[in-house]
Protein backbone atom coordinates (compact mmCIF):
# COMPACT_ATOMS: atom_id res chain seq x y z
CA UNK A 1 0.00 0.00 0.00
CA UNK A 2 3.09 2.70 0.75
CA UNK A 3 4.57 1.29 -2.24
CA UNK A 4 1.40 2.42 -4.53
CA UNK A 5 0.96 5.68 -2.10
CA UNK A 6 4.48 6.91 -2.45
CA UNK A 7 5.03 6.66 -6.02
CA UNK A 8 1.88 8.83 -6.67
CA UNK A 9 3.04 11.18 -4.78
CA UNK A 10 6.63 11.27 -6.55
CA UNK A 11 4.64 10.69 -9.60
CA UNK A 12 6.19 7.94 -10.60
CA UNK A 13 5.16 4.86 -12.68
CA UNK A 14 3.10 2.48 -10.31
CA UNK A 15 0.50 -0.49 -10.98
CA UNK A 16 -2.29 -0.92 -9.52
CA UNK A 17 -3.01 -3.64 -6.84
CA UNK A 18 -4.76 -6.24 -6.93
CA UNK A 19 -6.36 -6.02 -3.66
CA UNK A 20 -8.58 -2.91 -4.01
CA UNK A 21 -12.04 -4.39 -4.53
CA UNK A 22 -11.82 -6.54 -1.82
CA UNK A 23 -14.33 -5.59 0.82
CA UNK A 24 -12.44 -4.69 4.58
CA UNK A 25 -13.26 -7.78 6.53
CA UNK A 26 -11.92 -7.33 10.47
CA UNK A 27 -11.81 -11.09 12.09
CA UNK A 28 -12.64 -12.05 15.37
CA UNK A 29 -12.27 -14.95 17.96
CA UNK A 30 -15.03 -15.88 19.91
CA UNK A 31 -12.96 -16.38 23.54
CA UNK A 32 -15.27 -14.99 25.84
CA UNK A 33 -18.22 -15.28 27.16
CA UNK A 34 -19.50 -11.64 26.66
CA UNK A 35 -19.12 -12.52 22.57
CA UNK A 36 -20.78 -15.59 22.74
CA UNK A 37 -23.94 -14.43 24.37
CA UNK A 38 -23.63 -11.62 22.14
CA UNK A 39 -23.83 -13.84 19.07
CA UNK A 40 -26.34 -16.33 20.90
CA UNK A 41 -29.02 -15.70 18.26
CA UNK A 42 -26.76 -17.41 15.62
CA UNK A 43 -26.80 -21.05 15.22
CA UNK A 44 -22.82 -20.81 13.34
CA UNK A 45 -21.59 -19.44 16.66
CA UNK A 46 -19.41 -21.84 18.77
CA UNK A 47 -16.35 -21.21 21.06
CA UNK A 48 -13.38 -20.58 19.80
CA UNK A 49 -14.31 -20.40 16.39
CA UNK A 50 -13.61 -17.69 13.59
CA UNK A 51 -15.98 -14.92 11.93
CA UNK A 52 -15.58 -12.13 10.06
CA UNK A 53 -17.23 -8.89 10.39
CA UNK A 54 -17.51 -6.68 7.32
CA UNK A 55 -16.52 -2.83 7.66
CA UNK A 56 -19.45 -0.88 6.29
CA UNK A 57 -20.18 2.56 6.01
CA UNK A 58 -22.69 3.74 8.17
CA UNK A 59 -24.11 6.60 6.02
CA UNK A 60 -24.50 4.79 2.54
CA UNK A 61 -23.51 1.16 3.09
CA UNK A 62 -27.03 -0.34 4.12
CA UNK A 63 -29.15 -0.93 0.86
CA UNK A 64 -32.07 -1.77 3.35
CA UNK A 65 -34.43 1.22 5.50
CA UNK A 66 -33.16 0.96 9.11
CA UNK A 67 -34.54 3.16 12.12
CA UNK A 68 -32.58 6.09 13.56
CA UNK A 69 -32.47 3.46 17.17
CA UNK A 70 -32.25 0.16 15.56
CA UNK A 71 -29.14 -1.45 16.37
CA UNK A 72 -27.21 -3.18 13.50
CA UNK A 73 -24.30 -5.76 14.20
CA UNK A 74 -23.29 -7.77 10.60
CA UNK A 75 -20.87 -10.83 11.29
CA UNK A 76 -20.41 -13.62 8.68
CA UNK A 77 -18.80 -17.23 8.26
CA UNK A 78 -15.23 -17.14 8.47
CA UNK A 79 -13.62 -18.06 4.89
CA UNK A 80 -9.85 -17.40 4.27
CA UNK A 81 -10.45 -17.25 0.68
CA UNK A 82 -10.90 -13.18 -0.37
CA UNK A 83 -12.94 -13.96 -3.72
CA UNK A 84 -15.49 -15.44 -2.07
CA UNK A 85 -15.81 -12.77 0.62
CA UNK A 86 -18.95 -10.89 -1.28
CA UNK A 87 -20.81 -14.87 -1.98
CA UNK A 88 -20.92 -14.90 1.60
CA UNK A 89 -23.96 -14.12 3.71
CA UNK A 90 -24.22 -11.62 6.62
CA UNK A 91 -26.73 -11.40 9.34
CA UNK A 92 -27.75 -8.76 12.01
CA UNK A 93 -27.33 -10.53 15.44
CA UNK A 94 -29.99 -7.96 16.85
CA UNK A 95 -32.55 -8.68 14.71
CA UNK A 96 -31.45 -12.08 12.64
CA UNK A 97 -31.93 -11.34 9.52
CA UNK A 98 -30.27 -11.99 6.87
CA UNK A 99 -28.59 -9.47 4.11
CA UNK A 100 -26.09 -10.42 1.13
CA UNK A 101 -22.94 -8.66 0.27
CA UNK A 102 -22.46 -6.95 -2.87
CA UNK A 103 -19.80 -4.96 -4.87
CA UNK A 104 -21.27 -1.57 -5.37
CA UNK A 105 -19.17 -1.05 -8.21
CA UNK A 106 -20.96 -4.08 -10.39
CA UNK A 107 -24.12 -3.82 -9.24
CA UNK A 108 -26.22 -1.18 -10.96
CA UNK A 109 -30.10 -2.69 -9.81
CA UNK A 110 -29.30 -3.86 -6.33
CA UNK A 111 -32.13 -5.60 -4.30
CA UNK A 112 -33.85 -4.73 -1.27
CA UNK A 113 -31.59 -7.09 1.59
CA UNK A 114 -27.85 -5.88 0.37
CA UNK A 115 -24.74 -4.52 2.07
CA UNK A 116 -22.32 -1.92 0.62
CA UNK A 117 -19.02 -2.90 2.59
CA UNK A 118 -16.22 -0.91 2.37
CA UNK A 119 -13.46 -1.71 0.02
CA UNK A 120 -9.65 -1.82 0.26
CA UNK A 121 -9.84 0.93 -2.48
CA UNK A 122 -11.51 3.36 -0.34
CA UNK A 123 -9.36 2.64 2.88
CA UNK A 124 -6.53 3.68 0.22
CA UNK A 125 -8.11 7.18 -0.03
CA UNK A 126 -8.37 7.57 3.35
CA UNK A 127 -4.51 6.73 4.06
CA UNK A 128 -3.84 9.99 1.75
CA UNK A 129 -6.42 12.36 2.67
CA UNK A 130 -5.95 11.52 7.08
CA UNK A 131 -4.41 14.12 8.19
CA UNK A 132 -1.58 13.30 10.41
CA UNK A 133 -2.48 14.63 13.97
CA UNK A 134 0.69 13.85 15.60
CA UNK A 135 2.59 16.66 13.62
CA UNK A 136 2.08 20.37 12.75
CA UNK A 137 2.19 21.53 8.80
CA UNK A 138 5.89 23.21 8.31
CA UNK A 139 4.24 26.71 9.05
CA UNK A 140 3.32 25.54 12.24
CA UNK A 141 -0.67 25.19 12.04
CA UNK A 142 -2.17 22.18 11.89
CA UNK A 143 -2.71 19.18 9.24
CA UNK A 144 -5.25 19.11 6.59
CA UNK A 145 -5.27 16.19 4.01
CA UNK A 146 -3.30 18.36 1.66
CA UNK A 147 -0.36 19.20 3.71
CA UNK A 148 2.98 18.53 2.11
CA UNK A 149 6.64 19.13 3.32
CA UNK A 150 8.75 19.24 6.39
CA UNK A 151 6.09 18.45 9.56
CA UNK A 152 6.90 19.84 13.33
CA UNK A 153 6.53 17.99 16.05
CA UNK A 154 3.18 19.28 17.89
CA UNK A 155 3.26 19.79 21.61
CA UNK A 156 0.65 18.20 23.53
CA UNK A 157 -0.97 19.28 26.10
CA UNK A 158 -3.16 17.07 29.01
CA UNK A 159 -6.26 17.97 29.18
CA UNK A 160 -9.23 15.40 30.89
CA UNK A 161 -10.03 11.76 30.29
CA UNK A 162 -11.19 10.48 27.13
CA UNK A 163 -11.64 7.28 25.73
CA UNK A 164 -10.29 6.08 22.16
CA UNK A 165 -9.55 3.36 20.30
CA UNK A 166 -12.24 0.74 20.57
CA UNK A 167 -13.78 2.07 23.90
CA UNK A 168 -14.65 5.71 21.75
CA UNK A 169 -18.56 5.57 21.49
CA UNK A 170 -19.35 2.40 23.61
CA UNK A 171 -21.46 2.41 26.23
CA UNK A 172 -18.51 2.78 28.95
CA UNK A 173 -19.28 3.08 32.53
CA UNK A 174 -17.71 6.33 33.81
CA UNK A 175 -15.04 5.24 36.24
CA UNK A 176 -14.75 7.79 39.00
CA UNK A 177 -11.05 8.49 40.48
CA UNK A 178 -10.67 6.79 44.11
CA UNK A 179 -10.39 9.16 46.38
CA UNK A 180 -7.35 9.08 48.09
CA UNK A 181 -6.86 7.19 51.39
CA UNK A 182 -6.26 8.96 54.79
CA UNK A 183 -2.91 7.58 55.85
CA UNK A 184 -0.99 7.72 59.35
CA UNK A 185 1.85 10.94 58.26
CA UNK A 186 4.22 8.84 60.22
CA UNK A 187 3.69 4.60 58.93
CA UNK A 188 1.21 5.44 56.42
CA UNK A 189 -1.17 3.31 57.99
CA UNK A 190 -5.08 3.49 56.97
CA UNK A 191 -6.63 5.85 59.44
CA UNK A 192 -9.73 7.57 60.31
CA UNK A 193 -10.28 11.63 58.56
CA UNK A 194 -9.99 12.91 61.28
CA UNK A 195 -6.74 12.03 63.02
CA UNK A 196 -3.61 12.64 61.75
CA UNK A 197 -1.88 9.77 63.40
CA UNK A 198 -2.45 5.74 64.19
CA UNK A 199 -2.63 4.59 68.00
CA UNK A 200 1.53 3.94 67.72
CA UNK A 201 2.60 6.88 66.10
CA UNK A 202 0.40 9.35 68.41
CA UNK A 203 2.41 7.96 70.91
CA UNK A 204 5.34 8.78 69.67
CA UNK A 205 3.94 12.34 69.24
CA UNK A 206 2.81 12.87 72.07
CA UNK A 207 6.27 12.03 73.66
CA UNK A 208 8.03 14.33 71.51
CA UNK A 209 4.97 17.75 72.23
CA UNK A 210 5.39 17.24 75.86
CA UNK A 211 8.99 17.35 75.71
CA UNK A 212 8.30 19.90 73.36
CA UNK A 213 6.36 21.71 76.22
CA UNK A 214 8.64 20.88 78.90
CA UNK A 215 11.35 22.23 77.27
CA UNK A 216 9.21 25.69 76.62
CA UNK A 217 7.92 25.74 79.98
CA UNK A 218 11.41 25.34 81.90
CA UNK A 219 12.90 28.64 78.97
CA UNK A 220 9.43 30.01 79.99
CA UNK A 221 9.91 29.75 84.10
CA UNK A 222 13.20 31.32 83.81
CA UNK A 223 12.12 34.55 82.30
CA UNK A 224 12.58 37.46 83.92
CA UNK A 225 8.82 38.56 83.81
CA UNK A 226 8.14 34.68 85.57
CA UNK A 227 10.90 34.85 87.76
CA UNK A 228 9.60 38.67 89.14
CA UNK A 229 6.12 36.74 89.82
CA UNK A 230 7.36 33.86 91.68
CA UNK A 231 9.24 36.36 93.99
CA UNK A 232 6.05 38.69 94.18
CA UNK A 233 4.11 35.16 95.40
CA UNK A 234 6.83 33.97 97.61
CA UNK A 235 6.68 37.14 99.17
CA UNK A 236 3.15 37.61 99.69
CA UNK A 237 2.44 34.03 101.37
CA UNK A 238 5.43 34.92 103.72
CA UNK A 239 3.87 38.27 104.85
CA UNK A 240 0.55 36.70 105.49
CA UNK A 241 2.15 33.61 106.94
CA UNK A 242 3.93 36.20 109.38
CA UNK A 243 0.80 38.26 109.62
CA UNK A 244 -1.11 35.13 110.99
CA UNK A 245 -2.22 34.86 114.98
CA UNK A 246 -2.53 31.14 115.93
CA UNK A 247 -5.03 32.56 118.80
CA UNK A 248 -7.24 33.08 115.65
CA UNK A 249 -7.79 29.30 115.09
CA UNK A 250 -10.56 27.92 116.63
CA UNK A 251 -9.79 25.81 119.50
CA UNK A 252 -11.24 22.31 118.13
CA UNK A 253 -9.61 22.24 114.69
CA UNK A 254 -6.11 20.78 116.21
CA UNK A 255 -3.50 19.01 113.87
CA UNK A 256 -5.43 15.56 114.97
CA UNK A 257 -8.81 17.11 113.91
CA UNK A 258 -7.63 18.26 110.49
CA UNK A 259 -5.25 14.72 109.71
CA UNK A 260 -8.39 12.69 110.63
CA UNK A 261 -11.25 14.69 109.58
CA UNK A 262 -10.55 16.90 107.14
CA UNK A 263 -7.27 16.01 105.25
CA UNK A 264 -9.23 12.66 103.95
CA UNK A 265 -12.32 14.68 102.30
CA UNK A 266 -10.28 17.09 100.64
CA UNK A 267 -9.26 14.22 97.98
CA UNK A 268 -13.04 14.15 96.73
CA UNK A 269 -12.68 18.04 96.39
CA UNK A 270 -11.71 19.78 92.55
CA UNK A 271 -8.49 20.98 92.37
CA UNK A 272 -9.88 24.55 91.38
CA UNK A 273 -12.49 24.79 94.04
CA UNK A 274 -9.38 24.25 96.25
CA UNK A 275 -6.95 26.62 94.82
CA UNK A 276 -10.05 29.71 94.79
CA UNK A 277 -10.61 29.12 98.25
CA UNK A 278 -7.62 29.35 99.64
CA UNK A 279 -5.40 31.89 96.72
CA UNK A 280 -2.97 29.37 95.96
CA UNK A 281 -1.14 27.96 92.67
CA UNK A 282 -2.97 25.05 90.96
CA UNK A 283 0.50 22.84 91.73
CA UNK A 284 0.13 23.68 95.52
CA UNK A 285 -3.66 22.92 95.38
CA UNK A 286 -3.03 19.17 93.93
CA UNK A 287 -0.64 18.48 96.53
CA UNK A 288 -3.24 19.14 99.37
CA UNK A 289 -5.16 17.24 97.83
CA UNK A 290 -2.91 14.13 97.23
CA UNK A 291 -2.28 14.20 101.32
CA UNK A 292 0.24 17.14 101.70
CA UNK A 293 -0.56 19.61 104.70
CA UNK A 294 -0.74 22.81 103.99
CA UNK A 295 0.11 26.08 106.91
CA UNK A 296 -2.22 26.10 108.99
CA UNK A 297 -3.47 29.27 107.96
CA UNK A 298 -5.43 27.76 105.70
CA UNK A 299 -7.49 24.85 107.62
CA UNK A 300 -10.36 26.92 108.59
CA UNK A 301 -10.97 27.57 104.99
CA UNK A 302 -10.25 24.36 103.87
CA UNK A 303 -12.88 22.90 106.90
CA UNK A 304 -15.47 24.81 105.46
CA UNK A 305 -14.73 24.01 101.77
CA UNK A 306 -15.53 20.30 103.34
CA UNK A 307 -18.27 21.17 105.72
CA UNK A 308 -16.68 20.57 108.72
CA UNK A 309 -17.03 24.32 109.77
CA UNK A 310 -18.80 23.64 113.14
CA UNK A 311 -18.11 21.83 116.04
CA UNK A 312 -16.13 18.47 114.69
CA UNK A 313 -17.25 15.22 115.98
CA UNK A 314 -15.83 13.25 118.76
CA UNK A 315 -12.64 11.82 118.25
CA UNK A 316 -12.59 7.96 118.71
CA UNK A 317 -10.67 6.93 121.69
CA UNK A 318 -8.23 4.23 120.70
Amino acid sequence: MWDYIVRGALRLKRKKPSWLNIPQMMRLTITTYNVLEMLREWEIARPYNFLLLPMVDPTFGYAFSRRANEKVLLVCEFSSQQKRWFDIKCVNIHSGKKYRMVDCTKENNPPYNVVFPSQFARLLIEYQEHPEAKSLAPDGSPCEAKTHGLLQRAHITAGEFRYVGKEKGSNVPEVKQPKPEHVCSGCGRRIRAERNHCAHCAIEGATERLANAARIGRIAARSPEARAKNVASRRRHAQACSEWDASMQPAWLTSEVFSRQIQPLLADIPTSAIRSRIGVSRWYAGRIREGYRPHPRHWQALAQLVGRAGVPNRLNAR
